[in-house]
C-alpha cells in the first residue's frame, strides 16, 4: 500500500509541475503548481512523516491560494487576446541551451581528461584548502550567518 501511495504521489507532483510548466493561462499554472505541491506533501504519508505532509499542505497551499488570488486580480481579461511572443520563445530556448549546455561540456570534458585509475579521493583538508581559496567568491554570495 505504501508503495502505491509513493508512486501516486510522485506521479501527481510529476503531472503538476508539467502542467505549471505548459499552462499558457496563468491560473492553470497556478492549479499545476497546487497539484504538484499536493502530490509533494503526499509523497511524505508513505514515509511517516503525516505531519510534515499537513504543514506542507497548510503554509504552501495556502500561499498557492493566496497566488492565485493575486493572479487573478492583475492578470488582464482571459478573453482579450494575447500578442504574439515567438521572439521571446526563441530567445528563451537558447538560454536555456547555453545554461544547461556550458556546465554539462565542461563536465564531459572533466570527466575524459581525467584517468580515473590514477584518480585519488580528495581528503578533508584539500576540500577545507579548495572551499577558502578557489571557491570563496561562491560562499560569499550566501552567507550562513
Amino acid at each position: 500500500m505504501s508503495e502505491f501511495l509513493f508512486i501516486a504521489g510522485a506521479a501527481l507532483a510529476i503531472v503538476g509541475g508539467l502542467l505549471a510548466v505548459v499552462a499558457r493561462n496563468l491560473f492553470h499554472a497556478s492549479l499545476g503548481l497546487a497539484m504538484t505541491l499536493t502530490g509533494t506533501a503526499g509523497l511524505f504519508i508513505p514515509l511517516a512523516g503525516e505531519l510534515i505532509a499537513v504543514v506542507q499542505i497548510l503554509v504552501y497551499l495556502g500561499a498557492t491560494a493566496i497566488s492565485i488570488i493575486f493572479i487573478l486580480m492583475l492578470s488582464p481579461p482571459f478573453y482579450l487576446k494575447r500578442p504574439n511572443r515567438n521572439a521571446m520563445k526563441v530567445v528563451g530556448a537558447i538560454g536555456v541551451v547555453l545554461i544547461f549546455a556550458v556546465p554539462l561540456m565542461r563536465a564531459v570534458m572533466s570527466v575524459s581528461a581525467s584517468d580515473p585509475l590514477n584518480h585519488v579521493a580528495p581528503t578533508v583538508n584539500q576540500i577545507g584548502r579548495a572551499l577558502l581559496t578557489e571557491f570563496v567568491f561562491p560562499l560569499k554570495l550566501f552567507p550562513f550567518s
